[in-house]
């Protein structure tokens, strides 16, 4: 047991093999979940806006959009919900915009950086 602990094989062993083939069969069926490793903007929001911080410390606005129309249209959209939910009647100060899209790459929310 201590040899499996160790990992003190010899490349190429029988047990060496078996050790690499375990490793590669945890991070390949693991579920995507189990990493957890997406961005806090790019967790999506069950509905309406979400703010976080990025590691600079700039606001992150996450806005949930619907998924069917046209990319342009459906920012627009999310801009004017971000607008309407900060109560701002100004132009927003938005120096970022990316797109948060699902594992089949429809777009399903936005994340604005304001500054």
């Amino acid at each position: 047991m201590k040899k499996w602990i160790f990992w003190s094989f010899d490349r190429g062993s029988l047990q060496y093999d078996i050790l690499c083939v375990l490793i590669l069969v945890v991070v390949f069926a693991a579920p995507r979940e189990a990493f957890n490793d997406r961005p806090d903007y790019k967790r999506i929001p069950e509905s309406g806006v979400r703010q976080v911080q990025d590691r600079d410390g700039n606001d992150v606005y996450t806005v949930r959009v619907d998924a069917s129309g046209d990319a342009p249209a459906a920012q627009a959209a999310a801009r004017s919900q971000l607008r309407t939910h900060l109560a701002s009647e100004e132009p927003l100060n938005v120096f970022r915009a990316e797109a948060v899209v699902d594992t089949r790459g429809r777009i399903q929310a936005y994340a604005f950086w304001l500054r």
